[in-house]
């Protein structure tokens, strides 16, 4: 469905063989979902600018988070909570087993829930977060920036989607394929 408006607490789920983009109507942050996932979005206006937050169960997501100004932009998994100014990055969310991240540019705080451990996820490198309590940080392998290459080739097809502006009511605006 193209231009969906989408409001806080609602939730997107993919198929096998399903992708979602949404983008933030008070910034150019936008959000790649793509198949076999399960995401609910948070948001709150304040001040003309929204304060969000995305609680993903599990799946393989993009972020591309413009710089924030009112408040940090925040990705909740069942094992880590992930803290972003503006950046771009990917996640690979195993349910309760953990989390891969991959840094494509910026920085991202990454905390383990179970430990209360907190890493940095730079460009280049990737964060593993289990859900026993380990975190780490390891530079990107080459299979790994193959696999980035390989997701960004999949998604590659919907990077210059229009999406209308739509109501004012609306936090978000969706394309689903």
């Amino acid at each position: 469905y193209r231009g969906l408006g989408l409001y806080g607490d609602d939730r997107i789920r993919t198929g096998d063989n399903g992708f979602s983009i949404y983008r933030y109507l008070d910034d150019a942050s936008s959000i790649k979902i793509l198949k076999n996932s399960d995401v609910q979005i948070q948001g709150r206006v304040d001040t003309r600018n929204i304060v969000k937050q995305v609680e993903v169960n599990n799946g393989v997501l993009n972020f591309n988070i413009d710089k924030q100004d009112i408040s940090d932009f925040t990705i909740v998994t069942p094992t880590s909570i992930a803290t972003v100014k503006g950046t771009d990055f990917w996640l690979i969310c195993d349910g309760p087993e953990g989390d891969k991240f991959f840094g494509v540019e910026g920085d991202v705080e990454i905390k383990n829930i179970e430990s209360g451990s907190i890493v940095i996820l730079k460009e280049n490198s990737v964060v593993l977060s289990n859900s026993s309590g380990s975190i780490l940080v390891e530079n990107m392998s080459s299979q790994e920036l193959d696999q980035i290459e390989d997701l960004n080739e999949e998604t590659g097809d919907y990077e210059d989607i229009d999406i209308d502006s739509g109501s004012d009511d609306n936090i978000i605006e969706e394309t689903d394929e």
